[in-house]
């Protein structure tokens, strides 16, 4: 279970471990917990469980193993998100497309899809 008394049931989700790995899941269970997250029910799942989503979901991005597409669906809840902890983790990921995006077409779009 993702969090006591969530709404959606994952395989496994390391509630508050510390270590130096990533943890990447499939795409379903990618897509529940971005449900989990943009429901009012977010802090279900512990701000350092928020928080390490956020960083393995831009890392794994960033090195290809998951689909940028589904790492920002992770930051769809971050309006309601008061926890520095989760928008530190946040603001790393998206500084860097902010980064690599520079200059390109995709910046501007990527300006206004910040903007909301």
């Amino acid at each position: 279970m993702c969090a006591e008394n969530a709404d959606i049931q994952c395989e496994q989700l390391e509630v508050c471990v510390a270590g130096y790995y990533r943890v990447n899941y499939d795409e379903e269970n990618w897509r529940r917990i971005s449900a989990q997250l943009d429901s009012y029910g977010y802090q279900r799942i512990h701000v350092l469980n928020r928080a390490q989503l956020l960083d393995d979901a831009f890392n794994l991005a960033r090195a290809g193993h998951l689909d940028y597409q589904i790492a920002l669906n992770v930051t769809r809840y971050l309006s309601r998100e008061k926890d520095l902890l989760a928008w530190s983790a946040a603001l790393r990921g998206l500084s860097f497309l902010d980064t690599v995006l520079a200059g390109s077409e995709a910046h501007e779009y990527f300006k206004v899809v910040m903007s909301y």
